[in-house]
């Protein structure tokens, strides 16, 4: 495949890895009326942050000796999917699978992401294409079907907030999508031998976009505090959602999202991790 024919590919992955675990997880539990204001903040900071570590990785940091760097790059991106996997299997194990033993759920997703790991780049990359439209259509369709029960108050903000009010609400999402995302210029340097700034740029901008959908529909149904005090928000977003009478339960759909952009992180953050080893391999040996 060409540059032109693999950009859908690559902001659907890049897409996906942004939205990860945070459509399980966010808001947090102490989320306050500044928590979508601070996620927009988050989002800025994401981009730009972003762009910077892309070119700095592709003009400078690309070419150093590869065995600290590549070392901790490989430690940070086998937390972060450890982190993203886990996620998934404590959502697994109280809402869909309760009497099924949570090791057996993470020993499977882990599986599901280490196959995925192991398959070629293009193989991640399609699966990813596909996935994410189905994903977006999803998500856009849960955020319309509850906008009848929406409150617009929830999300006004009526004074402007301290600094010690927005950090608290900021420092989430810092950690997560914004860190972890660093880990994205690293994996596309590895397999295609730049960072594909622009591309990745648009996916992490898309998959920002579709998780604040996420969020934000939490917080217009069920107020930022309520949604934050939900140990899964959007789930219960979704199970609030009906089409007629027929369909009742469609949180099956949800589910979807949550195991794709998941795994496909996770998986991600494997090859990443390999791709480092290998780099510090070469490194000792004088390649």
């Amino acid at each position: 495949m060409n540059k032109t024919t693999l950009a859908p590919h690559i902001i659907s992955l890049s897409a996906l890895f942004v939205l990860g675990n945070g459509c399980i997880i966010f808001p947090k539990y102490f989320a306050s009326q500044f928590n979508f204001t601070a996620y927009l903040i988050s989002l800025a900071g994401l981009l730009l942050l972003y762009v910077c570590v892309s070119l700095l990785w592709e003009k400078v940091l690309g070419e150093m000796p590869k065995t600290v760097l590549s070392f901790g790059v490989g430690i940070f991106a086998l937390f972060v999917g450890a982190e993203s996997i886990l996620s998934l299997a404590d959502f697994i194990s109280k809402i869909v699978l309760p009497e099924t033993p949570k090791f057996f759920i993470f020993l499977i997703l882990g599986l599901s992401a280490v196959y995925f790991s192991l398959k070629k780049t293009e193989s991640l990359l399609k699966f990813s294409l596909i996935s994410l439209v189905l994903s977006g259509a999803v998500i856009l369709f849960f955020f319309i079907g509850g906008a009848d029960k929406y409150e617009l108050r929830n999300i006004f903000v009526f004074k402007l907030p301290e600094f010690s009010e927005i950090l608290p609400q900021i420092k989430p999402y810092l950690l997560n999508p914004v860190l972890q995302s660093l880990v994205l210029p690293v994996f596309l340097w590895q397999s295609f031998g730049e960072t594909r700034t622009r591309q990745g740029f648009f996916g992490v901008l898309w998959g920002a976009v579709i998780l604040g959908l996420c969020i934000l529909s939490s917080v217009l149904l069920f107020g930022a505090q309520l949604s934050g005090s939900l140990e899964f928000p959007f789930a219960s977003l979704v199970s609030t959602v009906t089409v007629g009478r027929l369909f009742t339960r469609l949180d099956g759909f949800a589910y979807f999202v949550f195991f794709v952009a998941s795994v496909v992180k996770t998986a991600v953050c494997l090859k990443t991790a390999f791709g480092s080893l290998k780099a510090i391999d070469k490194s000792l040996k004088g390649k």
